[in-house]
């Protein structure tokens, strides 16, 4: 029996995937002595979309983290395993950008008080797939042959 390994990339992302569902599940926030987990946070986030909501910079902060989740979520096991090494390296840098503007909630949203492990493993795991998809996009795929390899070498 042939046992396949898992590259250094994809073992990155899968800790990342592992923090994230995990920050799901575990508390995210304490709130007036609620504590709230992290898929309430989500959907409390999701929540400046609905209508009838006043616009305000919380809002466009929270409607950010909202976006960022769900581009984690949906994107990043599309672009893990379908994408193409551009897009894997367009999908890092965004993904660093996401780490850097959810920091907000670590560094001046809320009150370190307030925070919970959920919303740690949350904001770091924006960080742990930036690199796995960096180091994605730098690995060479076996499947890709260069044009070089390809071509039959000129005589003279």
């Amino acid at each position: 029996m042939r046992v396949s390994r898992i590259r250094r990339p994809h073992a990155i992302i899968f800790v990342a995937w592992a923090l994230h569902i995990a920050a799901w599940l575990m508390p995210a926030l304490n709130v007036f002595g609620f504590t709230i987990p992290g898929w309430q946070a989500f959907f409390t986030a999701c929540s400046v979309f609905w209508p009838d909501k006043n616009a305000s910079y919380f809002a466009l902060i929270f409607g950010l983290s909202a976006i960022t989740t769900l581009a984690f979520v949906v994107g990043s096991p599309l672009v893990t395993f379908r994408g193409s090494r551009s897009l894997r390296s367009t999908s890092a840098w965004i993904a660093s950008g996401a780490f850097i503007a959810n920091g907000w909630y670590v560094f001046g949203g809320f009150e370190t008080s307030e925070l919970r492990v959920g919303c740690f493993f949350w904001w770091l795991s924006f960080a742990i797939l930036a690199l796995g998809l960096f180091d994605l996009a730098n690995q060479n795929d076996p499947g890709l042959v260069p044009h070089t390899d390809v071509l039959p070498e000129r005589t003279a």
